[in-house]
């Protein structure tokens, strides 16, 4: 399954809010630049800490992800795409293979939040966030 993933410019707990109301959502999970672990590589502005780093919620049965973008996010690659992998030998095989003529925004490596997650921009310019949880 693909999921879509949107980057807000700030405003991701207002579109949350107004999609849930538009679409009767139930299910939203948020979690704020604030929650994570402190990183002396990506430290967070006071600006970034209430915003949202991700968050997801069910609209019309399709998982929606979406953030809000750091103030230096590209406009334009404001949507990706998401896959979910079972293991994270198969996730680190299609980076590779998206890798090729394409670009890394994020190495493929363990996060605080998965076992393994990369992020690739291909050679045609899409946006792939790759995730075994």
């Amino acid at each position: 399954m693909i999921e879509p993933f949107i980057n807000f410019m700030g405003r991701a707990n207002e579109a949350a809010a107004f999609y849930e109301t538009v679409f009767e959502c139930r299910e939203k999970e948020m979690l704020r630049y604030s929650d994570m672990p402190a990183d002396p590589d990506f430290p967070v502005s006071d600006e970034m800490k209430n915003r949202i780093a991700f968050g997801k919620m069910t609209i019309c049965g399709s998982r929606i992800n979406f953030s809000d973008a750091q103030p230096d996010a590209e406009q334009g690659g404001m949507i990706s795409l998401i896959l979910r992998f079972e293991s994270p030998e198969k996730l680190l095989d299609v980076y590779g293979k998206l890798l090729e003529g394409g670009e890394a925004l994020m190495e493929a490596e363990p996060q605080f939040f998965a076992k393994m997650y990369g992020w690739v921009k291909d050679r045609f310019g899409v946006n792939w966030q790759l995730i075994c949880e």
